[in-house]
């Protein structure tokens, strides 16, 4: 449904991970002497605001403004001047409304966003790398949540999607609903680099083959994972890997998965990560997905198209209004991706 991931786009944009919710800077009023790029009412974004901006965001994937190309660089200072005008308009909606986040919410998601990680020590750690205290970070997951709330409201009342529409969506668009071969599995690691001495090799692979002991008399293998796993996927989540196809997992794992039945342990695998144990859950032939399977997500994906619709209708009226560039070739703008690339397309 790839085509369908456009309607996507503002929430990907406010609310697509923490590198994002780390990255998003707060909006300044103009300074004397401070070049004025654009001008919301009375609200104005300065030239030296929005290269902060940028180098933010570019900082966040290991790219130096200075090393792109002159054409790159003035595609994604369009991108993040639109971004910053977006938002600015998004929360003047949202006060005239009254439409707020309260702090249990703030602490919900900055519980998942935790969960994300093995312990507490690795999420400070992560916290550290990216300059950023926790208050700042509940500051920016507020602002987030906010967004989305009032992008919610904003398209409130679309229209239920019909059962035909959804059918003719999926007959007109077969190629979408094609998937390759895929496996579901779960998987304990013990780590061990490739270079360790063969003592600790061996002391790795000792406490693997006693897990895998313990999981055929009959213990849980998702309680052991959470237990023992080197990898996130133990406390996060049992070991679940979720859903991959082939290609997706490094060679001697990837057979490994493919090669059992549901519901079977395999033996020890060894990969450059140290040593596994897989259990594989589910899997599912290649072929299309049948339209019981696929029509309550498609429904919910047309339905959210619609909203994404709706939206984008009012924030062009907003910008028509409200919205004056100093050059008037900022105004013209198509949706890319806001990470930059530091290879030519």
């Amino acid at each position: 449904m790839q085509n369908l991931n456009l309607c996507r786009k503002w929430s990907a944009l406010f609310l697509g991970g923490i590198m994002i919710l780390l990255s998003l800077a707060s909006f300044a009023q103009e300074d004397a002497g401070k070049k004025e790029v654009a001008r919301i009412q009375d609200r104005v974004v300065t030239q030296e605001e929005l290269e902060k901006e940028m180098n933010s965001q570019a900082s966040q994937f290991g790219v130096q403004m200075v090393t792109l190309p002159e054409d790159q660089k003035q595609r994604y200072r369009k991108v993040i001047l639109h971004r910053l005008i977006d938002k600015e308009l998004i929360l003047a909606e949202g006060k005239k409304n009254k439409i707020d986040v309260s702090d249990a919410e703030v602490q919900s998601e900055v519980a998942k966003i935790k969960g994300q990680f093995p312990d507490q020590k690795t999420y400070e750690s992560v916290l550290e790398q990216k300059n950023i205290t926790q208050q700042e970070l509940d500051e920016k997951i507020k602002e987030n949540l906010l967004l989305k709330k009032i992008i919610d409201d904003l398209t409130t009342g679309v229209a239920t999607v019909l059962d035909e529409e959804v059918k003719k969506y999926y007959d007109t668009h077969s190629k979408e609903f094609k998937r390759e071969e895929e496996a579901r599995a779960s998987h304990i690691l013990i780590k061990v680099d490739k270079e360790a001495e063969e003592k600790e090799k061996e002391r790795a692979k000792k406490k693997i083959t006693e897990l895998r002991e313990k999981i055929l008399k009959g213990e849980d293998f998702a309680k052991l994972a959470q237990e023992h796993s080197d990898c996130p996927s133990g406390k996060r989540a049992g070991g679940d890997l979720d859903w991959f196809g082939k290609g997706r997992m490094v060679p001697p794992f990837e057979q490994a998965a493919f090669s059992l039945k549901v519901g079977e342990i395999s033996d020890i695998v060894e990969t450059q990560f140290g040593y596994h144990i897989l259990k594989v859950t589910d899997r599912h032939e290649a072929g299309t997905i049948k339209f019981e399977e696929v029509k309550d997500d498609l429904r919910e994906e047309l339905a959210l198209r619609t909203k994404g619709e709706r939206f984008d209708e009012w924030l062009k009226k907003e910008k028509e209004a409200k919205v004056k560039f100093t050059d008037p070739a900022d105004k013209e703008f198509e949706m890319e991706s806001a990470k930059p690339s530091e290879k030519k397309e």
